[in-house]
């Protein structure tokens, strides 16, 4: 199998600042990983990355993961020539826009390939362009958009049939689901546990919830403190603490819960961790009792840090709302609490394409509620029966195995192999999809429009570039468009003034009219050469 992976660096977690870091760039990038390490020995793997110093972005991320399973890194620019002279069994996407993979199939290799991508979170604005433009590019039976759980699949079920009448004709990708996974072995080792630089006693029972802290991104954590402070007063005799820990962002959300936590007098119970490092993460899952997930956001399509609590052996309390109920199982590895929101809200669907997908987020979420008299008592159960916490925790690492990231690659591979089948029985692709023209889109712009009878000749600082006192200096991500070998063929042939036909015909046995055209108007640009009627007795 040979698999292609349309890879943009913004798509995977290439820093380690917490606050910067996204679920879905650091799935992608266990994804990656994953796949680099449990690939099968007869599969060939290339990268395609945008620019030269994106591919030593990844060469540096992926270290020597990429040289032990030969991976090929290519550049966006080199791509169409090597897919029409190299043939990809499967070309996958780290997102949902499944029509980029669409382009290059049926416009550049225009031959049966399998296109997966994945989804990662859902919501409006840039959902709704990707639905559309996956309808308009081509889809074939071959192909598949996977969805991280059964609601996220219906959720993109959902958008494609209101999108149906606009585009009757259009055929839509299929959907499969498949989780995303873990590392257990992060896990699996050992770490000591946070108590004591918490100042938390050990007998102490210990609730955690972990995630970003913004409420316009991830979830209101409010109501959750509201729950803490009632569970408090019913159980005063049972010490209980509660750990909030996450990437704190642009919202000053840290600084809001710190506010609330000393004005509802919580200060002695709540502990608010912010940026954690990945080892301070593991320590507080090791030092805590239990999990706790509310959730009330629509973005929100999956739970990592459930899979990150079911690896510690945590039992999880969590809402009843989208991924998360696919991977609690409820009563065996912790509970899920009921949750209630509007079936229908015209003021707010009016609004929806006008907001920021943020404010959208937040705005459907304050109408969605988790039952608080369910989540204290759920709460309150775990906290009083130990007994009943180490049935879950065993229940638990039962269950996480299923989604090591080694079990997720075998379910991808076992999909793409079967999605290859349906591909050999295409014999054409589809036509393209539509795409911009930008020379032509822009055509009102310039002033001029370059002709094959506009005449040049080399300027001052042109010939001190001949003669090395004047440096080019070209971009590092335009290096594979712009040749500095190529410039320096064609001041030459400006000493004299020269039309652009004259120097496409000089330089034809080697560059293409439009390279020439191009590296002339570059040397235009930055003053090496000048139109010929500029120059003084022209």
């Amino acid at each position: 199998m040979h698999l292609g992976i349309l890879f943009y660096s913004d798509t995977i977690a290439l820093t380690q600042e917490a606050s910067s870091v996204k679920g879905r760039a650091i799935a992608n990038n266990d994804f990656v990983r994953a796949l680099l390490q449990h690939r099968a020995p007869v599969d060939s793997i290339t990268l395609f990355v945008t620019s030269p110093t994106e591919r030593e972005f990844v060469r540096t991320h992926f270290g020597t993961l990429l040289d032990q399973s030969g991976v090929a890194l290519l550049t966006f620019a080199q791509t169409p020539a090597f897919l029409k002279k190299n043939r990809l069994d499967v070309l996958h996407l780290l997102g949902p826009d499944l029509y980029r993979g669409f382009f290059l199939r049926n416009e550049v290799m225009q031959y049966s390939c399998v296109v997966t991508g994945v989804t990662h979170s859902l919501g409006h604005a840039p959902f709704l362009e990707w639905v559309a433009l996956n309808a308009l590019h081509g889809a074939m039976s071959c192909d598949r958009l996977v969805c991280t759980t059964p609601t996220a699949a219906s959720v993109v079920a959902q958008m494609q049939q209101q999108m149906r009448p606009y585009f009757p004709t259009a055929t839509q990708p299929a959907t499969t689901v498949i989780p995303l996974g873990i590392d257990l072995k992060n896990f699996s080792a050992p770490v000591p546990h946070m108590r004591r630089e918490l100042g938390i006693p050990d007998h102490a029972t210990v609730v955690l919830w972990v995630g970003r802290l913004s409420y316009y991104l991830k979830v209101d954590l409010l109501p959750l403190l509201l729950a803490f402070r009632g569970l408090s007063a019913q159980s005063p005799q049972q010490e209980i603490r509660l750990i909030l820990a996450g990437a704190t962002g642009t919202d000053d959300y840290d600084q809001l819960l710190r506010s609330a936590i000393a004005e509802w007098g919580l200060a002695g119970a709540v502990h608010l961790v912010t940026n954690p490092s990945d080892m301070h993460k593991r320590q507080l899952y090791h030092s805590a009792d239990i999990f706790v997930a509310p959730c009330d956001s629509y973005q929100e399509t999956f739970g990592l840090t459930l899979l990150e609590a079911m690896a510690a052996g945590l039992p999880i309390v969590a809402a009843d709302w989208d991924g998360y109920r696919a991977l609690v199982l409820h009563e065996r590895t912790g509970f899920l609490v009921p949750t209630c929101t509007q079936r229908h809200s015209p003021p707010l669907q009016t609004m929806a394409p006008l907001q920021l997908d943020s404010i959208n987020h937040l705005s459907f979420g304050q109408s969605t509620a988790m039952d608080q008299s369910i989540l204290r008592a759920r709460l309150q159960q775990l906290a009083q029966a130990p007994t009943l916490r180490r049935t879950m925790r065993t229940a638990a690492l039962e269950r996480i195995a299923r989604y090591d990231w080694s079990q997720i690659v075998t379910q991808y591979r076992a999909l793409w192999c079967e999605l290859m089948v349906d591909a050999r029985t295409h014999t054409a692709t589809p036509a393209p999809g539509p795409t911009l023209d930008y020379r032509n889109c822009f055509a009102a712009y310039p002033s001029h429009h370059l002709q094959s009878t506009d005449r040049f000749v080399i300027a001052d600082d042109g010939r001190a570039a001949l003669t090395g006192t004047l440096n080019l200096r070209v971009y590092s991500v335009m290096e594979e468009l712009i040749s500095v070998p190529l410039l320096q063929r064609v001041l030459p042939l400006t000493s004299t003034p020269c039309t652009v036909a004259h120097l496409i015909t000089q330089l034809a046995a080697e560059f293409s009219a439009t390279d020439v055209e191009f590296h002339l108007l570059w040397l235009f640009k930055y003053g090496l050469v000048q139109r010929a009627a500029d120059c003084a007795g022209a």
